[in-house]
């Protein structure tokens, strides 16, 4: 569900990582709603392709269990090191199920912070 691999004709103000991608629809409709703009991919690669246009600022939520690519948890490690900082873990598990990585902020639910 990549959005575009090209120029950005604004930044978002959130990025949605999860392979369910119907979730990454109601992110969408509830961003539609909020005035907010939301970049939804299924694949931490897929995002990978146009991270260097985004404010490292961006707020990411990453789902913890991403199907076939590697857990959230590792997975955003990778963003933390290419100098993202406010990243979330996005579950449906319970809170207390997850360790929270020192680079993760918050383990969170899946609904939309806004």
């Amino acid at each position: 569900m990549q959005e575009s691999t090209t120029a950005l004709d604004q930044y978002p103000d959130y990025i949605f990582i999860d392979d369910d991608k119907t979730l990454c629809k109601a992110w969408k409709l509830k961003a539609d709603f909020s005035s907010k703009t939301v970049l939804c991919f299924n694949t931490v690669k897929e995002f990978e392709t146009i991270m260097a246009s985004i404010p490292h600022t961006t707020p990411i939520y990453i789902d913890s269990n991403l199907g076939n690519d590697e857990p959230g948890e590792y997975a955003s490690k990778k963003l933390y090191d290419a100098g993202f900082h406010t990243i979330f873990l996005a579950t449906g598990k319970h809170g207390m199920d997850i360790i929270k990585p020192d680079w993760i902020q918050a383990v969170v639910g899946k609904s939309p912070p806004f």
